[in-house]
């Protein structure tokens, strides 16, 4: 359902990310995350274009749903994006665990063997998160300065460890988003398409 290759590259993007947090500054990591997740999605619309069959490996609906989700946050007063170690961990690992559990319960309803659920809640979950990552980076860097002054002059002063825990708690609640927000899409998985309807390319209306 999602392919290795994918899971591998998330999973080693969050560690070399996270592990350059610890010595740089708060604002060069979420510069360099969100220019190295640019550069992906838009290898991804391109290999999409160029090879129409792999779109639905990347589980597009997980960003889309990650952009609803960090709109909601970056509404929030600014307090949240200063929170303590135990504070940002706490609310990560509930909002991942959260979604996991709903995944492997909505996995189960559909008929799919117990190992198989949960194998498949957490590498969507997984990919999820890598997801809300780049989508965080992107919103930070580029969006943020233009619509929140005050939370970017806030992200201005984290340092490399602080911005790196900002950027996995907006990728928590990015994650949960996502997965929750299958509920509105005609019953619809998370790892289903993004298109509702079959392109019919020379039939008319």
């Amino acid at each position: 359902l999602v392919p290795p290759s994918l899971l591998a590259l998330s999973r080693a993007g969050l560690v070399v990310g996270f592990a350059a947090g610890g010595h740089i500054g708060g604002p060069a990591l979420v510069r360099g995350v969100a220019g190295v997740a640019a550069a992906l999605f838009v290898a991804v619309a391109a290999l999409s274009v160029w090879r129409g069959d792999t779109v639905a490996l990347w589980c597009l609906r997980l960003p889309a749903g990650a952009a609803i989700g960090l709109a909601a946050l970056v509404a929030l007063p600014v307090g949240w994006a200063t929170p303590r170690w135990s504070s940002w961990a706490v609310a990560v690992c509930a909002l991942s665990v959260s979604a996991v559990g709903y995944l492997t319960l909505e996995a189960l309803a559909h008929g799919a063997p117990r190992r198989a659920a949960v194998t498949r809640a957490l590498a969507v979950a997984m990919l999820g998160l890598a997801h809300g990552v780049a989508v965080a980076a992107i919103l930070f860097a580029a969006v943020i300065p233009a619509v929140a002054p005050d939370l970017a002059a806030t992200l201005a002063t984290l340092s490399g460890r602080a911005a790196a825990g900002d950027l996995l708690l907006a990728a928590g609640a990015g994650l949960a988003t996502g997965a929750f927000l299958q509920v509105l899409w005609d019953d619809r998985p998370v790892t289903y398409p993004l298109t509702h309807l079959p392109w019919r390319g020379r039939e008319r209306a």
